[in-house]
C-alpha cells in the first residue's frame, strides 16, 4: 500500500511540475517585448526554475567557436549551491574537448547525465557539476548549446522523457528568437557593408563622415580609384577583377587602424583619415597608401602565384579647409581625383579652388551641345596657313569654339571629347563643314590653291554615312570642292586603319584634300602609314617648339621633313613662334607653316580681308 501511495505522490508531483512548466511556457509570449539580451536571460531563468524546483540549477546559452565553448548568457535558480559549484558567466570559455559539448551537439534531441561524479572531464569536475541536461540547435551556421547543470546528482529523481522534451521545447524557442536576430543582423550587415569585400558601403561611409564632421576634429577624405580597372575586367574577366578588388580592399583596410576604409563603387574606395588634419600627417598618411600600390597584388590565391601590378589615383579633401559638409567634401575629393586622372594614372591630388571652375566647365550635357548646334552659341575661327618661302596665305584650319551661356568660351578640348562619348560628334562635324562652306562661298575670287581644312574625329571616319553627307553638302557648292580639306590626327586614323584608308580614299576621289595632323606623336609604323592616302603631313608643334636649338628635336624634325619628301607629300610645321623656326623649316624642305608668329586664329572676315589684299 505504501508503495502505491509513493507512486501516486510522485505522479502528482510530476503532474504539478508539468502544469507549472506549461504555465511558464504560456507566459513566454509576455516576454516578447524585451530586447534580445533580457529575453534570453528571462527564458534561462524560467527553464532553470522549472526543471527541478528546490534544486540548485544553472542554465547556460552558449555557442561553439573554433575549439571553444563560449558562454553567451547564464541564469541560476534554486537554493545556494555551495562553493564547489562554479557558475560560469557571459564571455567565459571552456575547451570543447574538456566538456560535454561534443556529445550534446552530436545528439539529435536533448540528452541527460544523471550522475557526473565519475566522468573524467576536467572542466566538468572543476566546475562541480553533479548532473546536467542539454541540447543543441543551429543558428546561421553556428552551433548553439542550451544546457542546464546542477551540483546535485539526479540518481533519486532522474531526468526523464518529459524533461528532455521540455528542454527541446525551450531550445526551439531560443532557436526561433536567435534566428530572427541573426536574420536581422544579416540584413543590417547587408545594408551597411559591401558584400564582395566586407568593407563598409557608401551609406555607412557617409554616416561616418557626418559623425566626424560633428566631432569638429580636422580629418582628410581620400577617394582611391584603381586605374584602368575596366581594361583589367575586359582582359582577364570579371571573376579576376572581383578577386583583385577583394585583395585591394583587404590591403587598404589594414594600413592604418585609425582610418575607415569603405567601398564606394565598382573600383573606387573611400578612406576617412581621422588623424590627417595637418599637412605633415596628411602627406605621411597618403604615402602609406601610395606605397601599397608599388608592389603587385595577388588575386585570390594566397600563395602569390597569380599577381598583377596596378596603380591607383587619389583625390583628397580636408575638413574644414576644403568643405564644411559631407556632400561638399565628397564632391571636392571627386573633383581632385578627376583633375589628377586627367594628367595620367597614379596621381595624388588635393583639392584646390582652381579645380572647381575647370570641373564646372566640364559639366556640359548632351542637350546643351545639341542646343548649341541649333543656335548661335558655336562659332569658328580660322588659323591661317602660309607658304613659308613667299609668306603668302595658302589656306586655313577651321577651329570651333563654344560660347557657353554659363561657362563662357570653351575650347574644342573642353567639349569635343564629350561630343564623341555622347554620340553627337557627327552633328558637330556637319555643322562645321556647312559653316566653312558658307564662309568660303562669301569669297568672290577664291584661289584654286587655297585650302581650308576641317578637323574630323575617329568616329567620323568610322561612320559609313560621313562621306555621303560630305558629298551632298558639296553638291550645293560644287565650285568649293577644290578649296576644302579634311584634317585627321595620326592616332584617329590608326584606330581602324582599313576603314580610315577607305574613307580617306573616297574623300580624295571627291577632290577633297587630306592632311594628317599631329604627326610624330602617335605610335604608327611606316608600313601602316604608307597605306593611308593623304596630301599634307603636319609636323606636330612638339618637334618645332625648340627648333633649332634642341639637338634631339632637330633630328626628329629633320627626319619627319625627309619622310614627307620620301612619301611624296607636302609638309607643314605647326606652332611657329619665332623667325628662326621658319628658317629651320625651309632649310629642311618644309613648305608650309602656321603659328602665332605668322598669324593668330581669327574670324573669317579678317581672313577674307587678308586674302583679298593678296589676290
Amino acid at each position: 500500500m505504501l508503495a502505491v501511495l509513493s507512486v501516486l505522490a510522485a505522479t502528482e508531483r510530476r503532474s504539478r511540475l508539468l502544469a507549472e512548466r506549461f504555465a511558464g511556457l504560456s507566459r513566454c509570449g509576455e516576454l516578447d517585448g524585451l530586447n534580445d539580451a533580457a529575453w534570453v536571460q528571462a527564458m534561462l531563468e524560467v527553464g532553470a526554475a522549472s526543471l527541478r524546483p528546490q534544486v540548485p540549477i544553472a542554465g547556460y546559452l552558449s555557442h561553439v567557436e573554433g575549439g571553444l565553448v563560449v558562454v553567451d548568457a547564464c541564469a541560476f535558480a534554486g537554493p545556494p549551491a555551495g562553493d564547489a559549484f562554479a557558475v560560469l558567466g557571459p564571455g567565459d570559455t571552456l575547451p570543447v574537448h574538456q566538456t560535454l559539448a561534443a556529445q550534446v551537439a552530436a545528439a539529435r534531441h536533448a540528452i541527460a547525465w544523471d550522475e557526473l561524479t565519475r566522468i573524467s572531464l576536467d572542466a566538468v569536475r572543476a566546475k562541480g557539476w553533479g548532473s546536467c541536461i542539454g541540447t543543441s540547435f543551429p543558428v546561421g551556421g553556428s552551433t548553439h548549446l542550451l544546457i542546464f547543470a546542477s551540483p546535485m546528482p539526479m540518481s533519486r529523481d532522474p531526468f526523464g522523457d518529459d524533461d528532455r522534451a521540455y528542454v527541446d521545447v525551450l531550445a526551439a524557442l531560443f532557436a526561433n528568437r536567435l534566428h530572427r536576430r541573426w536574420l536581422s543582423d544579416r540584413m543590417r550587415y547587408a545594408a551597411e557593408h559591401d558584400l564582395l569585400t566586407g568593407l563598409p558601403n557608401r551609406t555607412q561611409f557617409q554616416v561616418a563622415l557626418r559623425s566626424a564632421i560633428e566631432a569638429q576634429a580636422p580629418f582628410a577624405l581620400a577617394i582611391v580609384d584603381i586605374d584602368g580597372f575596366g581594361e583589367i575586367n575586359r582582359a582577364h574577366g570579371h571573376l579576376f577583377g572581383d578577386e583583385l578588388l577583394v585583395e585591394v580592399a583587404a590591403e587598404l583596410n589594414g594600413i592604418d587602424e585609425a582610418d575607415l576604409v569603405a567601398r564606394l563603387s565598382a573600383d573606387r574606395f573611400g578612406v576617412l583619415m581621422r588623424g590627417a588634419g595637418c599637412d605633415v600627417a596628411l602627406t605621411a598618411g597618403l604615402a602609406r597608401y601610395e606605397r601599397r600600390f608599388a608592389r603587385a597584388f595577388s588575386t585570390g590565391d594566397r600563395d602569390g602565384t597569380r599577381t598583377i601590378d596596378v596603380t591607383a589615383s587619389f583625390g583628397v579633401a580636408v575638413f574644414p579647409h576644403d568643405g564644411q559638409g559631407a556632400e561638399d567634401l565628397a564632391r571636392r575629393a571627386d573633383i581632385a581625383l578627376e583633375a589628377g586622372k586627367s594628367r595620367g594614372a597614379g596621381t595624388v591630388r588635393r583639392y584646390d579652388a582652381a579645380m572647381e571652375q575647370a570641373f564646372q566647365r566640364g559639366r556640359i550635357s548632351r542637350a546643351d551641345l545639341l542646343r548649341a548646334v541649333q543656335t548661335e552659341e558655336l562659332h569658328l575661327v580660322y588659323q591661317p596657313t602660309f607658304e613659308l618661302e613667299s609668306r603668302r596665305l595658302a589656306g586655313a584650319e577651321a577651329l570651333i569654339r563654344w560660347n557657353h551661356p554659363q561657362h563662357g568660351l570653351l575650347a574644342p578640348s573642353e567639349f569635343i571629347p564629350f561630343a564623341e562619348r555622347a554620340g553627337i560628334i557627327g552633328r558637330v562635324t556637319s555643322w562645321v563643314i556647312d559653316e566653312v562652306l558658307r564662309d568660303l562661298g562669301r569669297m568672290p575670287h577664291l584661289p584654286a590653291e587655297f585650302r581650308c581644312y576641317v578637323n574630323i574625329s575617329a568616329k567620323d571616319l568610322a561612320d559609313e554615312a560621313f562621306v555621303d553627307q560630305l558629298r551632298r553638302a558639296l553638291e550645293h557648292r560644287p565650285g568649293l570642292t577644290r578649296n576644302l580639306g579634311i584634317e585627321v590626327t595620326e592616332s584617329a586614323a590608326m584606330e581602324d586603319l582599313s576603314r580610315s584608308a577607305d574613307a580617306l580614299s573616297q574623300l580624295r576621289a571627291l577632290g577633297v584634300a587630306v592632311a594628317l595632323d599631329d604627326f610624330g606623336t602617335g605610335h604608327s609604323s611606316l608600313p601602316y602609314l604608307r597605306r593611308l592616302p593623304f596630301d599634307i603631313l603636319k609636323i606636330d608643334r612638339t618637334f618645332v617648339h625648340e627648333q633649332p636649338s634642341n639637338g634631339r628635336d632637330a633630328a626628329v624634325g629633320e627626319m619627319l621633313c625627309s619622310l614627307g619628301r620620301r612619301l611624296g607629300v607636302a609638309t607643314l610645321a605647326e606652332g611657329i613662334e619665332r623667325e628662326a623656326q621658319i628658317a629651320w623649316a625651309l632649310a629642311h624642305g618644309c613648305r608650309y607653316g602656321q603659328g602665332f608668329h605668322l598669324a593668330p586664329p581669327q574670324p573669317f572676315d579678317d581672313l577674307r580681308e587678308r586674302l583679298l589684299r593678296e589676290v
